[in-house]
């Protein structure tokens, strides 16, 4: 991990400095026989060690950032549930409750998602670790603000989706940019529609396909 090239990089550094005419004359710690010229070569180590320290800063900042990009660069192995519910009372008030909890608590959790609203139905997905999700989803299953709860599918190590999204939120008044009205039409059809379970695969490819044309929904709020 990050520690272990961190210590071989350090570690590297550290013999190099030792092949330096100053580490094998032991200059750094004892100071010049001859005593008109002492000061003079204390400088001279002095720098040397200075500039040493300088570099392997800067070089250790330079490793910690591209460790950092590979990591983003990595997709987040996950598992995500996705389920359909019928909403109940004021819509407008519980959907901004809901989101507003929703992108204030998930970052800390690890969980992301998405969370479409059309004619009076939910269809959110949680993506995260599991027990993280199952605790989530628990919740969710015993707030009052919706009825109906319905699994619609389970996947377990997936690549997340809406890792950069705490919660994005999407209802019929939106127009994303980019995305294919059929791919639209398909998610607002699992929202609406009783039907059985979706296909993994299925809802997968749509999920994918959807985020990679869409605008960012990270910040959308009810209209």
């Amino acid at each position: 991990g990050c520690f272990a090239i961190l210590k071989g990089f350090w570690g590297a550094r550290s013999a190099e400095r030792l092949k330096s005419p100053h580490a094998r004359q032991g200059r750094w710690l004892n100071p010049s026989p001859n005593r008109a010229n002492a000061p003079r070569a204390r400088q001279k180590a002095e720098r040397s060690v200075v500039g040493g320290v300088a570099e392997d800063v800067v070089a250790a900042a330079v490793v910690v950032v591209l460790l950092q990009e590979v990591r983003m660069s990595e997709k987040r192995r996950v598992y995500q549930l996705l389920y359909r519910s019928k909403s109940v009372g004021d819509v407008n008030q519980e959907l901004g409750s809901i989101l507003a909890s929703s992108r204030k608590n998930n970052p800390s959790r690890g969980i992301s998602g998405l969370l479409i609203y059309r004619e009076g139905y939910y269809l959110q997905l949680l993506e995260g670790p599991e027990a993280l999700v199952a605790e989530r989803f628990a919740v969710i299953m015993r707030d009052p603000r919706h009825e109906g709860v319905e699994i619609l599918a389970r996947i377990s190590d997936a690549e997340a989706i809406f890792g950069d999204w705490a919660m994005g939120f999407l209802d019929e008044s939106a127009k994303p940019s980019n995305v294919k009205v059929d791919v639209l039409n398909k998610l607002h059809d699992f929202a609406l529609r009783n039907a059985k379970p979706v296909d993994n695969r299925t809802i997968l490819s749509i999920l994918s396909t959807f985020k990679a044309d869409c605008r960012d929904l990270s910040q959308e709020t009810p209209a």
